[in-house]
C-alpha cells in the first residue's frame, strides 16, 4: 500500500474517532495495523469501548513491536487492572514488571 493511501486511511480513522464512531475507527486502523503506534491506538479504542481483553492483546502487540513504547506497558497494566476477567494481583505484578523494566533502562541503560 502506498504512503498516500495509508495516510488517507489514517485520516479516516481519526475522523471516525472524533465523531465517536469507534467501531469504524477500529475498522480503518485495522487496515494499517503494521506499527506499534497503530496497535496502541486500537488498544485505546478497545479500552474506551470496555473491551479490555482485546485491548490487552493490542497493547501486547504494540509492546512486541516496540519494547520501548512505555505507554503500551502502562495501558496494558491499566486494562489488566480494570478488566473483570483478570485478577488485580496479576495487574499488580505486571505493573511492577514495568517499573523494573523502566528502572533498568533509566539506571543501567539496558532492557536485559
Amino acid at each position: 500500500m502506498s504512503l498516500k493511501n495509508e495516510l488517507l486511511i489514517y485520516q479516516a480513522a481519526l475522523e471516525a474517532f472524533d465523531t465517536h464512531n469507534l467501531s469504524l475507527a477500529l475498522t480503518h486502523f485495522g487496515k494499517i495495523s503494521e506499527t506499534s503506534k497503530i496497535q496502541w491506538n486500537m488498544g485505546i479504542i478497545l479500552a474506551t469501548m470496555g473491551r479490555h481483553n482485546e485491548a490487552i492483546a493490542r497493547f501486547g502487540e504494540s509492546i512486541v513491536m516496540d519494547q520501548y513504547l512505555v505507554v503500551g506497558w502502562f495501558q496494558r497494566g491499566v486494562s489488566y487492572f480494570v478488566s473483570p476477567a483478570h485478577d488485580h494481583h496479576r495487574a499488580d505484578v505486571r505493573w511492577w514488571e514495568c517499573m523494573l523494566w523502566l528502572k533498568r533502562i533509566l539506571i543501567w541503560g539496558t532492557s536485559i
